[in-house]
């Protein structure tokens, strides 16, 4: 059991430390990386320099329920967390982390509006295996947006995916409201 250490870095504050982005803080930010571990069901990611990147949705302090997650402590205003390595898959492929939900209106509402990043050099789109299964909303929604189911790829939990090459996105529609 090998257990690393990762500053973690939220998407949503990427915006604002990159000088040259286009997008304002408060809006989607797009990452392109090269080489990135992927953790299913909790869906962040670490950099081929060892960074955490996290979706705004994944929250650190609980992780009793993580596979992955074993714990966090904060040093000089920076968080971190421990990670459990699985088995792992490489997938030699562009490929675009769309995520999942296990919930009807994070799926149509978090994960869905993330394609509008999504364009032709993605050669797979990254999605919990459990959505592709016959007769699921998300899968109806799918097809229903007239995707081809063959360009998916779904992840098993328990398993660090490496991607050749990896675009990932925030999603900073409001979704928790409160």
């Amino acid at each position: 059991m090998h257990i690393n250490i990762h500053p973690i870095t939220w998407l949503h504050q990427i915006s604002r430390a990159e000088e040259n982005s286009v997008l304002p803080a408060t809006q989607s930010t797009v990452k392109d990386l090269i080489l990135a571990k992927v953790f299913p069901e909790e869906y962040f990611i670490v950099d081929n320099h060892n960074q955490c990147i996290a979706d705004c949705f994944l929250n650190v302090y609980d992780a009793k329920d993580s596979i992955y997650i074993k714990g966090h402590y904060s040093y000089q205003d920076h968080n971190y967390i421990l990670l459990e390595h699985y088995d792992t898959a490489f997938i030699d492929r562009s490929c675009f982390l769309l995520g999942s939900a296990n919930n009807y209106y994070h799926f149509v509402f978090d994960c869905l509006p993330r394609l509008r990043f999504l364009n032709a050099h993605h050669e797979k789109i990254l999605i919990d295996r459990y959505a592709l299964a016959e007769s699921t909303y998300q899968r109806q929604f799918l097809d229903l947006l007239g995707l081809d189911l063959e360009q998916f790829e779904g992840l098993e939990r328990g398993f660090t995916y490496i991607c050749r090459d990896l675009t990932v996105s925030s999603n900073r529609v409001d979704t928790h409201f409160g």
